[in-house]
Order: C-alpha cells, then sequence, then structure tokens
C-alpha cells in the first residue's frame, strides 16, 4: 500500500515544503471565485498540514485519506494545534468512494493526489466524489503532473538525505516511464538509520504517478458535472507550458 512504512517519515522528508505559501496561494484562489466560502473538504489530506494551515486561516475543514498512519500525524497536528478555532475533522476512507452526506463551499485535492488516480475508472470516481459533496457554485481545486513538461522534462533519479534528532533518512527515487499508460512508476527505497544505536532499516515502496493533459481534465470534469475555470502552474498562476511540471485547475460545480 501506498505510504504504509513510508508515511512514518513522510513529513520528514518533506520539512522543506512551504505549506503557508501553498496555502496562501489555495486561499486567494478560492476568494478569487467565492469570497464567502468557509468549509473546505480535503480528499487525500496525508498528514494533514494542509488542513491545520487552512484552519489556522479561519476555514472548517474536514480531510480524507485512506492511510491510517498518515491520519494518526495529522491528529496529532491538530492537538498541537489546540487553540485552532475550527480543528480539522478526519475520516480514513477511500476518496473514490467517499460520500459524506454534506456539502461543503469548496473541494480540495492536494499534492499531486489526483496523479495517484492512474486509471480513468480512478480519477471518474474522485471527480464525482468532489461534485458529491458540492452545491452548484461550489469549487473543486486541485493539482497534479503535467503530461506535455512530463515528456519534455523527463523525471530522472534523485537521492534525498535528511536528518533530525537521532534519525538519518536517506532516499533514492528511481523513476520508470510507462508512455503508453500515461504514468511513471516511482520506485522508492528509503534507508533509515538511527545513529545513536546503528539500527538500520530499509523501506521499498513503488507509487504510481499518472501525468495528465488538459483536454482529458476538462473532459472528465465535464462528465463529472463541473465546468473548468482555470488551469494553470501550480503557485505561480503562470500559463501552462512544456515546462509546468505542477500544473493546479479550479473547476465549478453546475
Amino acid at each position: 500500500m501506498v505510504f504504509a512504512d513510508y508515511a512514518r517519515y513522510y513529513d520528514l522528508l518533506n520539512q522543506e515544503k512551504d505549506y503557508n505559501r501553498e496555502t496562501e496561494y489555495i486561499c486567494n484562489l478560492i476568494r478569487r471565485h467565492d469570497s464567502s466560502a468557509r468549509d473546505i473538504l480535503d480528499l487525500g489530506c496525508g498528514s494533514g498540514t494542509h488542513a491545520v494551515c487552512l484552519a489556522q486561516k479561519g476555514y472548517h475543514v474536514a480531510g480524507v485519506d485512506r492511510s491510517r498512519e498518515q491520519l494518526r500525524l495529522a491528529k496529532e497536528k491538530t492537538r498541537i494545534n489546540a487553540s485552532l478555532e475550527s480543528s480539522p475533522e478526519f475520516y480514513c476512507d477511500d476518496i473514490r468512494n467517499l460520500r459524506l452526506g454534506r456539502n461543503f463551499d469548496a473541494v480540495v485535492s492536494l499534492f499531486h493526489v489526483m496523479s495517484y488516480q492512474t486509471e480513468n475508472a480512478d480519477l471518474l470516481s474522485a471527480f464525482q466524489t468532489a461534485r458529491a459533496h458540492l452545491a452548484p457554485g461550489g469549487l473543486f481545486l486541485f493539482d497534479a503532473w503535467y503530461g506535455p513538461s512530463v515528456l519534455s522534462l523527463k523525471p530522472e533519479p534523485r537521492i534525498k538525505r535528511v536528518c533530525e534528532s537521532n534519525l538519518e533518512v536517506i532516499r533514492i527515487a528511481r523513476p520508470e516511464m510507462l508512455v503508453n499508460q500515461n504514468c511513471v512508476d516511482v520506485h522508492y527505497d528509503l534507508l533509515v538509520c538511527d545513529t545513536n544505536s546503528k539500527k538500520l532499516e530499509s523501506i521499498r515502496e513503488r507509487h504510481r504517478m499518472r501525468y495528465l493533459f488538459l483536454p482529458e481534465v476538462a473532459f472528465f470534469l465535464q462528465c463529472s458535472g463541473f465546468r473548468l475555470l482555470a488551469a494553470e502552474e501550480w503557485l505561480t498562476g503562470k500559463q501552462l507550458g512544456s515546462l509546468t511540471w505542477s500544473s493546479c485547475f479550479m473547476a465549478e460545480a453546475i
């Protein structure tokens, strides 16, 4: 399962990620189209950092993820941030099947969660979940790997080393292009060393990532009851192009 053992080191490996900047970008996009939005559903919330940051901005947030370990981390962050006026609530569920029976003003799905929907049926189901939790006029915002850039730049092997307290983590990422499936298999090897005990742990996971193209995104959104409002480069707002690895899409429920 994706983010199983890996989940324990997820935040450490992403410690350089600027969640505050990303949250401000998300809030600006939402406010641009609906300044009154207050309730947000976060599909694929992971360890909950975006959810907590959104709550700090005054939003009421419900986060959903199928990784119990990730949700344990998310709930711990909520406990630490006990001063929040409205603490996020979290649900363990599959975003393809989720039905909470209530509407939100906006649905977000961040850090390439939609790129993990590798089959057409998966992507369509995830979009339909978003639509099921929005009234007409509600907003759906998500980011994804952008196809023209992936094909132009090509993913490369990467090595990352991070340290915290008595832990040293080395992550080796080996991408494998699956061009006939519009996917990349990212093979992760993690070596974790406890520098006190000298104990070594080895973790191996495969994350299959789908890269998306603008026409198919617009088509799947239309099939799910949405109208595409905006498509731009994540964080910058620039026009999508062959150098835009991370894209952002905003749609409106119709």
